[in-house]
C-alpha cells in the first residue's frame, strides 16, 4: 500500500490532506492584503509586496523555530531517565524503522516526554512527537506503539506543518487587526477628549460612527475566526481517522482498537453542546474504535480462511 515517493507526489499527498489549511492561509493572506490595500497612501502592487514580504518572514520564522516554540509551550523535554531510555526509545525506534522499511518517507523525527498524568500523545512541526507520562504508565508496548504510528501518521501526511503555518504564520493579520483596533481605540479617546471638553454635536455624531465602525469590525473578525475554526476542526476530525488508518495499515490495529477502549474508559463523557461538537478536533472516541472494528471485519471477510483436512472430498475409492 506505501511506497517510495517523488517529491511531487509528496507536495500532493500534502496538498490533498491539508486543503483546508492552505485555502484558509489563502483566505488570510487575502484579507491582509485588502486591509492594507484600503490604505489610501499604498498602491495595490505595493500592498500585495508587503504581504507576501511579510507573510514569507513568518512562513521562514514558524519553519525554522516555531516548532521549538510550540515545544515549550507544550512543556515537551527529551527523553532522559535510563527508565524512559529503557521503556520508550526502543519502541520508538522500532516504530520509526517499521515505518522507514515500508519505503515511507519521513524526515529525522525525535522522541520528547511530557511530564503530564493526562494520557495523550502529540505531533509537532516536522520532528517532534511527544508523549505524556501518563500514557506511558497506562499503555502496554503494543499500545503505545499504535499511539506512536497514529502521530507519525500526522508528521508523514504534513498535518502539524500546515498547523504550525497557521498558527505562527498568520501573526500578520493579527497584529493588523490590532493595530486597527489600536488606531480606532486612538480616534475614540480623541474624540470622547473632545465631547468631555467643548461638547460639540459633530464630535459626539463622530465618536458614534467609529463606534459602530469598531464594533462592527471586531463582530466581522469573531465571525471569521467562528467559520475558520470550524473549516479546520473538520479538517482536523478527518485528520485524526485518516492516523488510525495509518496504524491500521501498518499492522497495529487491534492494539490501537485496545488503547482506544481504554481512553474511552478513562475519558470523561463526551457530551457537549452543538457548538462544542462542532469545534470538536477530535472525532468521538467511539467513532474511532467503530472504523477500526469495520476495518478489521472487512478484511477477515475477505481473507479465505484455510479449510480443514478432513472436509476435503476422498480421492480414495
Amino acid at each position: 500500500m506505501y511506497g517510495q515517493d517523488s517529491t511531487m507526489q509528496r507536495w500532493l499527498h500534502f496538498i490533498k490532506h491539508n486543503h483546508s489549511y492552505i485555502l484558509w492561509f489563502l483566505f488570510f493572506f487575502y484579507t491582509s492584503f485588502s486591509i492594507l490595500k484600503s490604505f489610501h497612501f499604498l498602491s495595490g502592487l505595493a500592498a500585495f509586496l508587503i504581504c507576501l514580504l511579510l507573510y514569507g518572514v513568518s512562513i521562514v520564522l514558524a519553519l525554522t523555530v516555531g516548532e521549538r516554540i510550540l515545544r515549550y509551550l507544550r512543556h515537551a523535554r527529551p527523553v532522559e531517565t535510563a527508565e524512559e531510555k529503557e521503556r520508550f526509545l526502543p519502541l520508538f525506534e522500532d516504530t520509526v524503522q517499521r515505518v522507514k522499511s515500508a519505503g515511507i518517507h519521513i524526515p529525522d523525527i525525535q522522541p520528547y516526554l511530557i511530564d503530564s498524568a493526562g494520557i495523550n500523545a502529540l505531533a509537532i512541526g516536522k520532528r517532534t512527537v511527544a508523549v505524556t507520562k501518563g500514557a506511558l504508565e497506562v499503555f502496554n508496548d503494543d499500545e503505545l506503539q499504535a499511539i506512536l504510528f497514529h502521530e507519525i501518521a500526522h508528521i508523514k501526511n504534513g498535518n502539524t506543518v500546515a498547523e504550525l503555518l497557521n498558527k505562527i504564520g498568520n501573526g500578520f493579520y493579527s497584529a493588523l487587526i490590532l493595530l486597527i483596533n489600536g488606531i480606532f481605540t486612538v480616534v475614540d479617546y480623541v474624540l470622547w477628549d473632545s465631547d468631555e471638553s467643548g461638547g460639540k454635536e459633530d464630535s459626539r455624531h463622530q465618536r458614534t460612527f467609529f463606534l459602530v465602525i469598531r464594533f462592527l469590525l471586531n463582530l466581522y473578525v469573531q465571525l471569521i475566526l467562528f467559520i475558520g475554526n470550524l473549516f479546520l476542526a473538520r479538517n482536523n476530525r478527518k485528520s485524526e481517522l485518516l492516523a488510525d488508518r495509518f496504524a491500521y495499515d501498518m499492522g497495529f490495529g487491534d492494539a490501537l482498537i485496545q488503547a482506544l477502549y481504554l481512553l474511552q474508559k478513562l475519558s470523561f463523557s463526551e457530551q457537549g453542546n452543538l457548538t462544542e461538537k462542532l469545534l470538536a478536533k477530535h472525532p468521538r472516541v467511539s467513532l474511532r474504535i467503530g472504523q477500526l472494528e469495520a476495518l478489521r471485519d472487512k478484511e477477515k471477510v475477505e481473507t479465505p480462511q484455510p479449510v480443514p483436512a478432513h472436509t476435503y472430498p476422498s480421492t480414495l475409492s
